[in-house]
């Protein structure tokens, strides 16, 4: 059956179903970052089978994050372990600008935005690849809240989140909540979809107000965070005529001072995107049939 855009249900797997081998970030005795703890759920609700991680040569799909290059780079050692199909690529980014990517042992079917298309196209790769982060699917396959509790979510990243900056903006502004990326993904969706206005010095935080329709706003908290805005930029490349807005918040008290400077992109051209990306996970799905 097609997969297609609905309101996901918890299920239980078949017994003996065989789990899709994911590849994602992840570090050990650490919890795993939004973005990273994403991925393996989203795609189990997204292809109604269970996932499981694997490394880049053992993996049938990368998905979510800024892995292309890692998962690249890994991927010559899959002929040493008999993997000779290539690993699906659904929505990744890369983290920084650079050459062209090889993608001999890896098959493209849709990319974060049109920077990281840009470094692996070649005469072999389709020109029809879907562009979007996955997260942007968030809203459907996950609980919101039509409810308004708060006026600003502050989403830091992970290497931002114990800054000074971080609590001062915090205690400054009326009515906002700080949303931990280390939480759990469903509490993270649920808090974001509360929110009027959300700013955040990580990408997740910006795609999830993309994904539910929020003004939002980037905010440059320090020069901790890989690949600076590369990824950013990378996001908004996936829409027409949409640039990122990066703002500085060295002289900002208050994240009500931005609320001017922030960006709202149209749900009609989000959901091209969503379209998109559930077309090419129908691909998928097929490929791992």
């Amino acid at each position: 059956m097609p997969i297609s855009i609905a309101v996901y249900k918890e299920r239980k797997w078949a017994t003996g179903m065989k789990p899709i081998r994911l590849f994602y970030f992840r570090e050990k005795n650490r919890k795993q970052n939004f973005g990273d703890a994403l991925s393996p759920l989203l795609l189990e609700r997204v292809l109604e089978r269970p996932v499981q991680w694997a490394h880049p040569r053992d993996c049938q799909i990368a998905a979510i994050g800024s892995i292309l290059e890692s998962t690249v780079r890994k991927s010559w050692q899959r002929p040493l372990r008999f993997r000779f199909q290539p690993i699906e690529i659904w929505g990744s980014g890369t983290i920084r600008p650079g050459g062209q990517l090889s993608t001999r042992n890896v098959n493209i079917n849709a990319v974060r935005g049109r920077m990281t298309l840009n470094r692996v196209l070649e005469t072999n790769v389709p020109t029809e690849i879907a562009l979007g982060d996955p997260a942007l699917l968030c809203p459907h396959f996950f609980p919101t809240s039509n409810k308004t509790t708060y006026e600003w979510a502050l989403i830091p990243h992970l290497s931002d989140q114990h800054l000074p900056k971080v609590r001062a903006l915090l205690g400054n502004t009326p009515n906002c909540r700080i949303i931990d990326l280390e939480s759990d993904v469903t509490e993270v969706i649920y808090t974001a979809s509360q929110a009027e206005f959300i700013a955040s010095s990580s990408l997740h935080g910006i795609v999830l107000a993309t994904a539910l329709g929020k003004p939002f706003v980037h905010i440059n908290l320090s020069d901790k965070v890989a690949g600076g805005n590369w990824k950013f930029d990378d996001f908004t490349s996936a829409f027409h005529a949409i640039r990122m807005s990066h703002q500085d918040t060295s002289e900002i008290a208050s994240l009500r001072q931005l609320s001017s400077e922030a960006q709202l992109i149209p749900l009609a051209d989000v959901a091209r995107l969503q379209d998109g990306l559930i077309k090419a996970a129908n691909v998928l799905s097929s490929s791992l049939l």
